[in-house]
């Protein structure tokens, strides 16, 4: 089972720490899922309906997402290839900041990834808010999941 934990921050958002999910010894994570995040999202995660990345991915890039009906532009912050990506921007008052770390370890990938959320939303309702965002990571990892164990069978 992944371990977290959640807190809210000083500024009245909500923040979940790293979430951990590790397939057996020797499974490996799809290289689009690494390398391309928001080309590959609708193809291993169900929640987003669509994923357009504007240009190649690079920090500054940007990209068009839509997940529950709700359509999101994020810009990319950071990026090591193959390693870590950082990505955020506002959405329906929330501003939001992703962090995807995948590391190498025995035959495999660890994948973790922590999520931030602030804005009028998270302080009217950061119990709410916690929920919706912690629900929304362990669905993203174990869809993650699902996939790079289909694509090692």
């Amino acid at each position: 089972m992944p371990r977290s934990h959640c807190w809210r921050s000083a500024a009245g958002g909500a923040c979940c720490g790293a979430r951990r999910r590790r397939g057996r010894r020797g499974r490996r994570l799809p290289a689009d899922g690494r390398e391309r995040p928001a080309r590959a999202w609708p193809s291993w995660n169900p929640g987003v309906s669509s994923a357009r990345l504007r240009g190649d991915l690079a920090v500054g890039a940007t990209f068009d997402w839509q997940t529950h009906g709700l359509v999101i532009a994020s810009t990319v912050a950071e990026l090591v290839p193959g390693r870590r990506v950082v990505w955020g921007g506002p959405a329906h008052g929330i501003e939001g900041v992703h962090v995807w770390t995948f590391e190498e370890i025995d035959g495999g990938v660890l994948v973790r990834t922590r999520e931030s959320w602030a804005g009028p939303p998270v302080e009217a309702d950061p119990e709410g808010m916690r929920a919706a965002l912690e629900g929304s990571l362990r669905s993203w990892l174990a869809a993650l999941t699902q996939t790079a164990l289909k694509q090692t069978r």
